[in-house]
């Protein structure tokens, strides 16, 4: 669960009362924010530079596998399930990623996989796209020319905090 930090909004404008405690004594309060904070996440560990040429962490030849790429998807009938399922929204303060891929697929065949970022839609950004939003143009199109970037990191930290407020 994240913790909650109390911070002040602004020292030279916060609003400042005095208020009786029980005892009779004057206590000073201010206005304060209450913000959850993810927990802390050391960084990963330092490697040498000469064992950094296979080790996991700077798979460097691999890198393209990151970079964002387009695919084009086409229904073979309307209605007909597109072979993967979204998590993510503006509601949930994430970003639209690639929740669960069907087994021999049209969407597994064309290289979608779990932990992709959808970016763009027909046309469509889903940068900061509501869900309900994102399902309705995902459901309505015949041709779906997306652009995806696999960003699994992103993906497990949106799962982890979706889960966390039940969505």
């Amino acid at each position: 669960m994240p913790k909650k930090f109390s911070f002040m909004k602004d020292k030279s404008h916060s609003k400042s009362e005095r208020h009786q405690n029980e005892s009779g004594h004057s206590q000073q309060t201010d206005e304060r924010t209450i913000v959850n904070q993810p927990e802390y996440e050391p960084p990963p560990p330092w490697v040498p530079m000469n064992q950094r040429r296979n080790h996991p962490d700077y798979d460097n030849e691999h890198l393209e596998r990151y970079l964002p790429r387009r695919i084009i998807l086409e229904r073979p009938a309307s209605g007909e399930p597109l072979g993967f399922n979204v998590r993510g929204g503006r509601e949930t303060h994430c970003a639209m990623f690639i929740s669960s891929i069907t087994e021999g697929s049209i969407a597994e065949a064309e290289g979608i996989v779990e932990g992709d970022q959808i970016l763009e839609l027909n046309g469509v950004s889903f940068i900061d796209i509501d869900h309900s939003e994102a399902v309705g143009i995902l459901k309505q199109s015949k041709v779906l020319d997306m652009s995806l970037r696999y960003f699994p990191r992103g993906y497990k930290l949106m799962s982890f905090r979706c889960d966390l407020e039940g969505n």
